[in-house]
């Protein structure tokens, strides 16, 4: 230094941006509220809901985000990015012919995909099971793993 000097300092607040990625736009909407291009510290609050479409299911966020919690807030503190993930529900239907009962093991009306069922028939008194129709098809329990097309 050599001779006084003045130095200014300017302070502002962080505009950040959010950016919300989902697997497949036919699986899904995400909202955001408020929706806006960018969110400015301290007060950038943002909850993202995810909202699957008829057959899907939400499974959890990643990449900035994790957890299941839906809809959830989260602070704008740095720019991120955040997916949402959903999945395929399957509904298995079970019919009788005849008298007797039918298990699922889990019983559902829906399951996620991959899901393994048990199917197992239980005939009634002195009745026998002629045959199990559909997938895996036989005369004991059967287990089978949820996808489409599955009855």
């Amino acid at each position: 230094m050599t001779a006084n000097k003045t130095v200014t300092a300017s302070f502002v607040y962080g505009e950040f941006t959010l950016t919300v990625n989902a697997v497949s736009n036919r699986w899904r909407t995400v909202t955001k509220t408020p929706d806006q291009p960018t969110y400015m510290y301290p007060n950038a609050n943002v909850t993202l809901q995810a909202i699957p479409n008829p057959g899907y299911t939400f499974v959890n966020w990643t990449l900035d985000q994790t957890g299941a919690t839906n809809p959830v807030t989260i602070q704008m503190i740095v720019t991120k990015t955040i997916q949402a993930n959903f999945t395929n529900m399957y509904a298995l239907t079970v019919s009788l012919v005849g008298t007797g009962t039918v298990t699922k093991t889990p019983n559902a009306s829906t399951y996620l995909y991959g899901t393994t069922v048990t199917v197992r028939p239980n005939a009634g008194n002195r009745l026998y099971l002629h045959s199990l129709d559909g997938a895996n098809a036989g005369r004991t329990g059967q287990q089978m793993a949820m996808a489409p097309g599955r009855s």
